[in-house]
């Protein structure tokens, strides 16, 4: 996936100028928050560890927020909802996609501001989640990324690997809509398939313990060197 930055100089017809893009630098922003980001398949301990890690920070003295996608309280978060929660209301596959894109586009403009003036953001699921599950469902990749097109990057992406198998044996697996084995399979088999510089792998076989330790060590050298670099895009 391609490095873009926060804003970038576009062309008359809309589209980055290929001649300004090469030329065009932002500048950086001064003492920024971070943009941290956890993934993973079902089941693999995100919420917990993102409530974990959010508070560990803030006894840390950081200046820090949680968000979590799909926001299921917005207009169109509700509709993801109900489809999530549904067993036999089938859609269409691309239209879905694009309503999980827009519910991240609804709350990424508001988090943007707050990081660009100090706030880290710990954010549980993101455009990843979009790519992969999409296609699990049988979406063509490139297709599935170009829609996440120029969305903010997080700074890091803290991806709980989890096999299927011990994912199963976790409390309430199975309730919604993709918590099936086959289909999880896919995910985690499509997230390796993302996995950029930016991305670590945690193992979530751990201790509950030992993955907050790796999570919080993770996160508080990546606001430390997040602080001038300017705001990426995917």
């Amino acid at each position: 996936m391609t490095k873009r930055t926060a804003e970038q100089v576009t062309s008359n017809s809309g589209q980055p100028s290929p001649k300004k893009q090469a030329i065009h630098k932002e500048k950086s922003e001064k003492n920024r928050g971070a943009f941290i980001l956890l993934e993973g398949c079902d089941r693999s301990g995100k919420t917990t560890q993102a409530q974990l890690l959010l508070q560990s920070l803030k006894d840390k003295g950081q200046n820090v927020e949680f968000a979590r996608f799909p926001e299921r309280s917005s207009e169109i978060g509700k509709v993801i909802d109900q489809y999530l929660k549904s067993t036999t209301n089938e859609k269409n596959l691309k239209s879905m996609h694009l309503l999980f894109t827009a519910n991240r586009w609804e709350l990424m403009e508001d988090i943007v501001k707050k990081i660009k003036k100090g706030t880290t953001y710990v954010i549980d699921r993101y455009a990843y989640s979009g790519i992969v599950y999409s296609m699990a469902n049988g979406l063509d990749k490139e297709w599935c990324i170009r829609m996440e097109s120029n969305l903010p990057k997080p700074d890091i992406v803290l991806f709980l690997d989890l096999s299927v198998e011990d994912a199963a044996k976790r409390g309430e697996y199975g309730k919604e809509r993709y918590e099936k084995k086959a289909f999880q399979q896919k995910v985690r088999d499509n997230y390796h398939q993302l996995i950029e510089d930016n991305w670590k792998v945690i193992d979530a076989t751990q201790t509950k313990e030992e993955i907050a330790k790796q999570l919080l060590d993770l996160s508080l050298k990546t606001i430390e060197e997040s602080k001038n670099k300017p705001i990426q895009t995917i």
